[in-house]
C-alpha cells in the first residue's frame, strides 16, 4: 500500500544528461513560475517533461530526437539522457523515470564502431522496470489520457491547433 503524503510535499523533474544539461527543479504546491534568461534550460524542461510522459520531445509534431548534446558527436560513450518526476497522484508519490542511450554496434570486420538504426529506451516507475505500452498504460490510467497529454504538457499544441483552426 502506497503512503499518503503530507501538505509539504515537493515535487521534482531532474534532468540527467539531456542535452548534455544536468537541472533539478523543485516545484511546490500552487503554481511555479520559471523565468531566465536565454539559453538556460526553460525549453528543455518542458521537451523533457513532454518526453518522459509521451515518449516524445515535441508534441506538435511528434519526434523523438535531440535528447543529447547535439555540439556533440554521439559516440558509444555518450552517457544516458535521463528524465525523473517525483510525482503526487491523488496523495500518492511515484517516482517516473524515462531513459535514453545511444546504441552502436561495432562495424562488421572492424573496431571501428557505427550508429545503430536506433536507441535504446526505458522506462520505470518506482525504480521498476515497465515496457513502453505499460508504462503508457499507466500514464493513461493514472495522469491522463493519451488523447490529451499534449495538450496537458506542452501549451504550444493547443496553440498551434488554434492557428491551424483560423487558417482554415
Amino acid at each position: 500500500m502506497r503512503e499518503h503524503l503530507s501538505g509539504g510535499l515537493y515535487r521534482l523533474l531532474q534532468l540527467q544528461d539531456w542535452k548534455s544539461r544536468n537541472i533539478d527543479v523543485t516545484f511546490n504546491s500552487g503554481l511555479t513560475s520559471i523565468r531566465g534568461r536565454n539559453g538556460i534550460g526553460k525549453t528543455s524542461l518542458i521537451n523533457a517533461w513532454c518526453w518522459l510522459l509521451t515518449g516524445y520531445v515535441d508534441s506538435v509534431h511528434p519526434k523523438n530526437y535531440e535528447l543529447f548534446d547535439n555540439k556533440e558527436e554521439l559516440t558509444p560513450y555518450t552517457p544516458k539522457a535521463v528524465v525523473n518526476a517525483y510525482i503526487d497522484v491523488n496523495g500518492c508519490e511515484y517516482k517516473l523515470t524515462r531513459s535514453a542511450k545511444a546504441s552502436f554496434t561495432r562495424k562488421r570486420g572492424s573496431v571501428e564502431w557505427e550508429k545503430a538504426s536506433s536507441d535504446k529506451y526505458e522506462t520505470f516507475i518506482d525504480d521498476i522496470e515497465y515496457s513502453a505500452t505499460q508504462f503508457n498504460e499507466w500514464i493513461d490510467s493514472n495522469i491522463c489520457s493519451s488523447a490529451m497529454l499534449p495538450f496537458v504538457v506542452d501549451g504550444s499544441f493547443f496553440s498551434t491547433l488554434c492557428d491551424a483552426s483560423k487558417t482554415k
